[in-house]
């Protein structure tokens, strides 16, 4: 016979390990009689119990709380103390990346405009990135003009770096990203995801044409960007306005694992979708949110289209 099991009196039987005072709105007996349960889990464990605390949350203050009670909570809870980085391009001068979080930023925001930001503060920046090698995901949050080469090239002294987002208003008044012309071509882009997502502006933005977007047909900044990565790309996720479609039908892209278009599409060609899966034959996932402008619906393989798309690996499609 199975004897039912005696109710766990944490506060009652921890009395002597405080003093009782409050901390952080709970009972401090409970807080280190929590603690020290905690510490017999495994770190597997432990990981799973910061990663639900950070997603409840979202201020991440009780797991800085609990970072704080042993080296071995500190242990388990610096890298998503850590996991992101922030650089505010018009206050360089704040402390934004102390030297405990470089093993650990995986994901570094870059707000504001950077390559004129990073000419004002060089020298710094350039001692951190190098450390950086934990990070992988680089996202420009609201670039004033764009995303230019310099950025990019300058980002790379982080040697992991695989993933661009950027995150910004449709405007037809940034400059074409280029490549600099010199006597031999610059290194490739070693980048895996190009992640592009418009969106509004935030309250504090005040960057230039704001209201004024320009003509649609001028959007694409970073066409060239895009068709130069084609060798390496696995993830792509661009509105189809951000998508040189027309020239990625002519190139190979052997590594594509993802293509998801989200957002307007003004396209007339009917067969030009199948036309750029025909030259992706590991992709396997086709997600397409758009909203035609001008067809009537998505057409992924038109019945009399020339080009066959291999879907061997597809494993799922969204329309």
């Amino acid at each position: 016979m199975l004897r039912p099991r005696r109710p766990l009196m944490i506060a009652q039987s921890t009395t002597s390990l405080s003093d009782g005072r409050e901390y952080g709105g709970v009972h401090t007996p409970v807080l280190v009689s929590f603690s020290i349960l905690l510490e017999r889990l495994n770190d597997d464990v432990l990981e799973r119990i910061v990663h639900t605390l950070l997603q409840i949350e979202g201020s991440g203050r009780s797991m800085k709380q609990l970072s704080l009670t042993s080296k071995h909570f500190r242990f388990v809870c610096l890298p998503l103390l850590f996991e992101k980085g922030k650089i505010d391009c018009n206050r360089l001068d704040d402390p934004a990346l102390p030297p405990a979080s470089w093993p650990f930023i995986r994901i570094l925001e870059v707000k504001g405009d950077f390559t004129p930001a990073m000419r004002r503060n060089s020298r710094n920046l350039q001692q951190i990135l190098p450390r950086l090698v934990s990070l992988r995901t680089v996202r420009f949050w609201w670039p004033d003009y764009g995303v230019r080469w310099e950025d990019l090239h300058y980002l790379l002294s982080a040697p992991n770096v695989r993933v661009v987002e950027i995150e910004e208003q449709f405007s037809a008044w940034r400059s074409k990203f280029t490549f600099p012309k010199a006597p031999s071509p610059p290194v490739p882009f070693p980048f895996t995801e190009l992640i592009y997502t418009e969106a509004k502006p935030p309250s504090w933005y005040e960057g230039p044409r704001l209201k004024d977007p320009g003509p649609i047909d001028k959007w694409n900044y970073l066409g060239l960007l895009t068709f130069s990565l084609h060798t390496n790309l696995e993830v792509l996720h661009v509105p189809p306005i951000m998508a040189p479609l027309s020239e990625m039908a002519a190139v190979d892209w052997p590594r594509m694992q993802k293509l998801e278009l989200d957002g307007d599409w003004y396209s007339d060609d009917l067969i030009l979708l199948s036309q750029v899966c025909a030259k992706m034959p590991r992709l396997r996932v086709l997600d397409l949110h758009v909203r035609h402008k001008v067809l009537s619906q998505t057409l992924v393989w038109p019945h009399d289209t020339p080009s066959t798309p291999s879907f061997e690996n597809m494993e799922t499609v969204f329309i």
